[in-house]
């Protein structure tokens, strides 16, 4: 999904710049109001909550069993958005968004310390987390100067998560002991909202800039993984993991 989306994000930049050379020769559209918005957004997204945790694990046990904590690092996040205006200052949007944040493996080996087959030598790295979400609500828009729109937006809708697999490796005196877990993730409700301006380069294109807060709570389903020759496969769990996420964006905006 996540490569799928990112495809169409570059095909839409594309065609937006064809798009807006063709307005800018002046192809009738005057100032005449648009009802129709389609935009794409990229910028960084900062983790929080259970999702952005690194210190939940004490010397010699975890803290809090009913939780997982994530060690999400500082990441992007990237988005197609579109919009209708039933009026100049109300509308519907809907948001495809994705985040991609990477796996914290010096906090967690800190945080394990000499614990759990864990050592100072131990090195643990992480695949990438995705968090994507479907999210669809109103949205009021206000002039902020010639040049400048201002929004605000309230969203609701469905978040998904792929979970870091993680993978410890501790050098020992016969070779390298590794221990790998991974993880399946159900589903849930997700809720967002931010606030945003646009730099309206013509009736027809604009840049907004745009700060926003996505939140959900995943279920750890499954764990599966290795300690040595051991394997294990951990099923019907319920381990909460938080995920908030601040996302702060430039995208490209096409009105029609």
């Amino acid at each position: 999904m996540k490569s799928k989306l990112l495809t169409l994000i570059c095909v839409f930049i594309l065609s937006s710049l064809s798009y807006a050379s063709d307005s800018s020769k002046g192809h009738g559209r005057g100032k005449k109001s648009t009802k129709m918005t389609v935009g794409v957004a990229i910028g960084a997204g900062v983790p929080m909550g259970w999702f952005g945790k690194k210190d939940t694990v004490g010397a010699t046990a975890p803290k809090d069993t009913a939780h997982h904590a994530g060690y999400a690092k500082l990441g992007i996040n990237f988005n197609l958005n579109f919009a209708y205006k039933f009026t100049d200052a109300f509308g519907v949007m809907l948001v495809v968004g994705g985040n991609l944040n990477g796996f914290d493996g010096k906090s967690y080996d800190a945080a394990w310390g000499n614990s759990f087959n864990h050592t100072s030598s131990t090195v643990t790295t992480g695949t990438t987390n995705y968090i994507g979400s479907y999210m669809l609500g109103p949205f009021i828009s206000f002039p902020g100067g010639d040049k400048l729109t201002l929004n605000i937006r309230l969203l609701g809708g469905w978040m998904t998560a792929n979970v870091s697999t993680i993978t410890s490796v501790t050098p020992g005196a016969f070779g390298n002991y590794t221990q790998t877990a991974a993880y399946k993730a159900s589903g849930t409700y997700c809720y967002g909202g931010g606030l945003g301006v646009s730099y309206n380069v013509s009736n027809a294109v604009s840049i907004p800039v745009t700060v926003d807060y996505l939140g959900g709570n995943p279920i750890i389903t499954e764990e599966t993984g290795t300690f040595g020759s051991f394997s294990f496969d951990s099923k019907r769990l319920k381990i909460g993991m938080g995920v908030g996420l601040i996302n702060v964006a430039v995208g490209l905006a096409i009105h029609f």
